[in-house]
């Protein structure tokens, strides 16, 4: 992944693994493999090159050899009428090398420069060749007027491989560089003889959290079919290890000038693999592979090796153009809804809008179900991304009779309408079925109902089970909190897990019966029923002491500042996030005492897929409703053991209709936890984060496979619920309350004697002068050992009171001499 502080230009190299034999389908390649697929995390989704390869092979003629083939012979963008070939190489400083633009199906185009780009800071100074500014790149302007999702396609000139089952390789530089974000290149292989469809070979994306302005370029492309035991007439095809020539001469190493001084030197042809003494044609220079002779004798300088031609392989061709007769396709910007967009119709060798003036929804019906998104729509509301070129339809071009079931049944034309861009149609495509109760099937119940009862609150108790009609309590001697886990899951009342395996039950409570409808339970920990588990049913007798309690955890009332569901980081419960689809989030606490997958001592939560499952799912996680108080997005950290998923997707949902933000490849295992951010969205109604947990495909075997998340931020947001105390803590405020007030007295005081003493000593200071003499002391003033300043105090509050005053110095010595005379 490149760094939003690289300014240099990078390489991008990945072997292709294409299986031919089955373009003898009319559906085109099924079994497309890559040895080298790069994917990681997918932020901002502008400038998305679309590098389609053309690798027609197999017999013509398979399917309709009766059938005449139209729209081959003419102009067109996917160059149907030129050979393939099976290398292609450019950099862009003559031409595109007949790299080509798409119109109508993608936003905007690619640009041959050379030097700097126009924004500042954002491009190449050079391009890569030549490393100066005389050479040429393309690169994708992507700062204003362009969109978050914005892309645009580049195209190649057909292709072939060498051999069934042979490989192709692709490599290229491209360089990324914003002051704000980086984007993200998207290679793709295609067959438009045989279909539009798209088969993804590699993302490569580029780190980015704020916004989608920058510039993507790239330069030197290098695309080679490679076999190694046969070759093709003027390529580097040919990749094995032969290195003897027709006439038994010993090749002279590539890197090495003797005993022939040559420049075919692996850095002068850096695609070419010029390794060891190997037999090669660089640049497909020569008929066949050749080098150059290790021995100075004969005055041999060269010579062809003896290797066997490939031979050619035919084109499997369909009957029309991308498989179909009108080709239409919903263009989108990446990330929204793939049922809604703009409509494009391909025609005689070009990509062109219709015009949404008079479009009747039978008509658009017809239009979505060609387009392979739906069987009926409605017109919707589009943005100025308007088309370029012709306008093909509208509304009087296109007569279709009520009974039409297919836009082939239509009267399509006269072509090349007169509407403007600005009516270029968009539509929203849905599925509708009828509904017939009679063929309708019910939910397959579960085959066990537990409850629990007789414990202290809701939460605890023996556990109830019924099963087909019989019910009895569980009493299995292996008896575990991996089990407990389980069997509250399954309780059906939102309970995360389970606080213990043993419960205590109130006084006087009783099991629902004395017999044991399950004496034997074996859960791992991660299932989300016990069905899934190994349980053994046996109607017999169970005593008492053996009959198994439960403590379920059903999630905190309150939410906490770093755990709600904007900052959530698990430690206590989901926050409020609710887990659904075909296999369940499970919540993992930090204790360390139940099932981990991975990360034993953290809280997170985690989907598994367990090993032999086959299906395809998704395991959903969504949030509480939020609203918007600045631009949003989402970070968090994931955690992925196994490849048995896809990929991780974040949408935002608002009413009924989701958007992409977010979507990560799962393409190796990461057994450390990695961050990942989504695009910034804008929305002025209530909406919900939804995470989703994707695998589309069914495998032969999976081994036990988990993903994680845990630090869940959603910036710029107010949770609805956490607007709503959950509940008032009494208990804290009262206890809170009292302390404020203790401490409020405290102060009070403190400061009220601090003020009286300041008081007295402004005023002692004033009554006593230096010649004022100094009273002698009384074994009766029993406060003559205090300062003078409090005895002041004293006397001046005695005088405020009714008590009479104490006696005068004169009377206190007389007193003092008459009890001396009666001694």
């Amino acid at each position: 992944m490149l760094q939003n502080s690289s300014r240099i230009w990078q390489s991008s190299l990945l072997l292709i693994i294409i299986f031919l034999e089955l373009l003898l389908y009319s559906s085109g390649i099924e079994n497309l493999k890559s040895t080298a697929n790069i994917h990681d995390d997918t932020y901002s989704h502008h400038g998305k090159i679309h590098l389609k390869r053309f690798i027609e092979t197999d017999q013509a003629d398979v399917h309709f050899p009766r059938r005449k083939r139209s729209g081959f012979t003419i102009d067109s963008a996917y160059n149907f009428s030129i050979s393939p070939v099976y290398t292609t190489r450019c950099n862009f400083d003559t031409n595109l090398c007949g790299w080509l633009q798409l119109q109508n199906v993608d936003f905007f185009d690619w640009t041959r420069n050379s030097g700097s780009t126009l924004s500042t800071k954002t491009g190449p100074k050079n391009d890569h060749t030549h490393q100066n500014s005389s050479g040429y790149y393309l690169y994708t302007e992507a700062s204003f007027p362009r969109r978050s999702g914005d892309f645009a396609d580049l195209i190649s000139p057909p292709l072939a491989v060498s051999n069934l089952g042979a490989t192709s390789q692709i490599s290229l530089y491209y360089h990324a560089y914003s002051t704000e974000s980086l984007g993200k290149l998207q290679i793709y292989a295609m067959y438009p003889r045989l279909s539009q469809a798209l088969y993804t070979i590699v993302n490569i994306s580029l780190y980015s959290r704020y916004s989608f302005r920058s510039d993507i370029a790239i330069d030197d492309i290098h695309v080679s079919s490679i076999d190694f035991g046969c070759y093709t007439n003027f390529s580097e095809v040919y990749q094995g290890t032969i290195s003897k020539t027709m006439d038994g001469y010993t090749c002279q190493p590539w890197v090495s000038q003797l005993p022939h001084r040559h420049g075919y030197t692996p850095s002068n042809y850096p695609h070419s693999n010029l390794t060891s003494n190997f037999c090669r044609n660089p640049e497909g220079i020569r008929a066949k592979p050749w080098c150059y002779v290790n021995s100075s004798s004969n005055n041999i300088t060269w010579q062809y090796c003896n290797i066997p031609s490939c031979g050619n392989l035919a084109i499997s061709t369909g009957v029309y153009p991308l498989g179909a007769r009108y080709p239409i396709a919903l263009v989108q910007r990446v990330g929204f809804p793939a049922n809604i967009g703009r409509l494009a119709i391909y025609y005689n060798g070009v990509w062109g809008t219709i015009c949404k003036i008079g479009l009747t929804s039978h008509k658009v019906g017809l239009l979505c179900q060609q387009a392979g998104v739906g069987n009926s729509g409605s017109l919707a509301s589009g943005t100025n991304l308007h088309g370029v070129g012709p306008v093909w339809l509208d509304n009087n071009s296109m007569q279709c009779s009520s009974s039409a079931s297919s836009i082939t049944d239509c009267t399509l034309g006269p072509w090349n309408s007169s509407c403007s861009y600005n009516n270029d149609a968009w539509i929203s495509c849905i599925t509708t079925s009828p509904t017939n109760p009679a063929i309708q099937v019910p939910p397959r119940p579960s085959n066990y109902l537990l409850s629990i009862h007789g414990g202290h609150n809701a939460t605890t108790g023996f556990i109830d089970v019924k099963s087909n009609d019989q019910t009895g309590v569980m009493c299995a001697w292996n008896w575990n909190l991996n089990s407990a886990d389980v069997v509250c899951r399954n309780l059906g009342r939102g309970y995360l897990n389970a606080y213990s395996s043993k419960a205590p039950v109130t006084s006087g409570s009783k099991p629902i019966s004395q017999r044991a409808l399950v004496n034997y339970i074996n859960c791992q920990g991660y299932e989300s029923s016990i069905q899934n588990c190994t349980v053994r049913n046996a109607y017999t007798d169970c005593s008492p002491s053996a009959i198994n309690t439960i403590s379920c955890y059903p999630g905190r009332s309150e939410y906490s500042s770093y755990d709600q569901p904007s900052y959530c980081l698990f430690r206590y419960d989901l926050c409020g996030w609710i887990p659904s689809g075909d296999l369940t989030w499970i919540w993992h606490p930090a204790d360390g005492r139940h099932y981990s997958p991975f990360s034993k001592f953290s809280s997170y939560v985690y989907v598994l897929r367990p090993p032999d499952t086959y299906s395809p799912f998704t395991a959903v996680l969504t949030s509480p409703p939020f609203t918007l108080k600045s631009p949003c997005y989402v970070s968090f950290q994931h955690y992925t053991d196994g490849t048995v998923y896809d990929y991780l997707d974040v949408w935002y949902e608002v009413a009924t209709t989701e958007y992409n933000i977010l979507r990560y490849y799962i393409s190796m295992t990461r057994r450390y936890w990695r961050y990942a951010t989504t695009d910034t969205f804008h929305t002025s109604q209530p909406f919900k984060i939804k995470f989703k947990c994707v695998s589309p495909r069914t495998v032969t075997s999976t081994p036990l496979s988990a993903l994680g998340i845990r630090n869940l931020r959603v910036y710029g947001t107010h949770s609805l619920d956490e607007m709503r105390p959950k509940y008032l803590n009494l208990p804290g405020i009262v206890i809170g309350s009292c302390a404020c007030f203790i401490f409020l007295i405290t102060m009070i005081s403190c400061y009220c004697r601090r003020s009286q003493a300041r008081q007295l000593r402004r005023i002692g200071a004033v009554s006593f002068s230096p010649s004022t003499p100094e009273r002698p002391q009384s074994a009766f003033n029993f406060s003559s050992h205090q300062p003078q300043a409090i005895r002041i105090r004293q006397e001046r509050n005695s005088n405020n009171c009714t008590q009479p005053p104490p006696p005068s110095y004169d009377t206190v010595m007389m007193q003092t001499r008459n009890e001396n005379e009666a001694v």
